[in-house]
């Protein structure tokens, strides 16, 4: 999937690449490639999206499209407000590989941008 968003010119040339399905994130970094890469990280996205999944009591499974990306986007929303030397959010090993990545500091201060399709 991401070969083909890349080799059709979907994303511009990043740094990182964030996969996020509701049963795993692929994040790929430093790998701008229209060859076929395999990711730099696999996580268990329920870690970071359970309590947004609690807060909306629909299962995950049953979360539309326009849903699940809502959910993704408050989750990415509360990292940009988190600063990588908050030492709690660094001592939570669910947080290592945002921390490890650098992906916590490259988004700092950044901002989330949706494309609306009419």
């Amino acid at each position: 999937m991401r070969r083909n968003i890349v080799a059709h010119g979907y994303v511009p040339n990043t740094r990182f690449f964030l996969l996020a399905l509701p049963d795993h994130f692929y994040l790929w970094k430093d790998k701008y490639s229209s060859e076929i890469e395999r990711h730099t990280y696999e996580i268990d996205p329920m870690v970071f999206l359970k309590p947004y999944v609690e807060k909306s009591n629909i299962k995950i499974e049953k979360l539309s499209e326009a849903g699940f990306e809502i959910l993704i986007t408050s989750w990415l929303n509360e990292l940009l407000q988190l600063s990588e030397s908050q030492e709690s959010f660094k001592q939570n090993k669910n947080n290592k590989w945002l921390v490890e990545s650098e992906l916590l500091n490259a988004i700092k201060h950044g901002r989330i941008a949706s494309e609306v399709l009419f």
